[in-house]
């Protein structure tokens, strides 16, 4: 795999995702410029999120979590409530990715472990396939393979060999044929 390519390719895909996400902030001013009382609801959302995690790191006390969790609960009940008799979908807020399982990132977690997405992986694939210069299959191809262009003529001290350049092909094709007739049996 060739480094500058993968690195261009997660350069666009964070390009890609910043524009994604800046559409979907976008979006959702103009909704909370329609509706301030929204913007209160996700300010207090956060703040109330922020607490919780101070108090997961600095007490035991699970009683106050329950009851950060609870007023949570309710704020994202009145956001719903309020959303539900707008006719608003929140889903239409969030960031559009192209890829649903990377978020437009190029990475995933499997197994705890970070590894290319199979639409980068995809993306690696096509340029190096088009660099690589064998999509012309039609005609570059073993059908197409034209002897003639190597000669009968025998000379051991050019080529350190006591066959002609043509009989020498002739073996790789032939070894080259059978390798692929017999591919899923090696």
């Amino acid at each position: 795999m060739n480094y500058s390519n993968l690195q261009n390719l997660l350069n666009q895909y964070e390009e890609k995702r910043n524009r994604a996400i800046s559409l979907s902030n976008l979006k959702k001013e103009n909704l909370y410029d329609q509706v301030s009382s929204l913007r209160d609801i996700d300010i207090n959302i956060n703040k109330s999120s922020i607490d919780k995690i101070k108090l997961i790191l600095t007490t035991k006390n699970q009683d106050d979590i329950y009851i950060i969790d609870q007023h949570i609960n309710e704020l994202k009940k009145e956001r719903d409530r309020i959303l539900t008799n707008r006719n608003i979908n929140l889903d239409d807020y969030k960031p559009v990715f192209e890829c649903s399982k990377c978020n437009d990132t190029g990475y995933i977690t499997v197994n705890d472990k970070s590894e290319l997405c199979s639409c980068i992986k995809q993306k690696l694939y096509n340029i190096e396939y088009n660099n690589s210069n064998i999509y012309d299959l039609e005609n570059q191809n073993f059908e197409k393979f034209d002897l003639n262009y190597y000669s009968n003529d025998v000379d051991e001290e050019k080529f350190e060999r006591s066959i002609s350049p043509r009989e020498n092909i002739q073996n790789i094709k032939k070894i080259c044929d059978n390798f692929i007739e017999n591919f899923d049996n090696p």
